[in-house]
């Protein structure tokens, strides 16, 4: 069975999408050197004049509820052909 490019693309970019959410869960569950994100950028970013409260990372939920939406909306059979999705590529 012949795998065309438009399947490779779909399943590319919705394992890519996975894999960077599974990531980011792992980096807090399990904290390199027991620093969590907000922990490491307070201590490297500490001379830094503005930076963002903790709470407004909070936004990378939504962040990633729409690339979770946008990798299943575009692995679905009907999507395949969907020129806008060829034109985005693997990127």
């Amino acid at each position: 069975m012949k795998l065309d490019r438009d399947v490779i693309r779909q399943w590319s970019n919705f394992f890519a999408i996975i894999v960077a959410f599974g990531t980011n869960i792992l980096a807090n569950t399990n904290p390199i050197n027991n620093l969590s994100i907000g922990e490491i950028s307070n201590t490297f970013f500490r001379e830094v004049l503005i930076i963002p409260a903790n709470y407004a990372f909070a936004i990378w939920g939504l962040i990633y509820l729409g690339l979770i939406s946008l990798a299943v909306y575009q692995a679905l059979p009907a999507q395949k052909d969907n020129p806008r999705l060829r034109k985005m590529g693997y990127f």
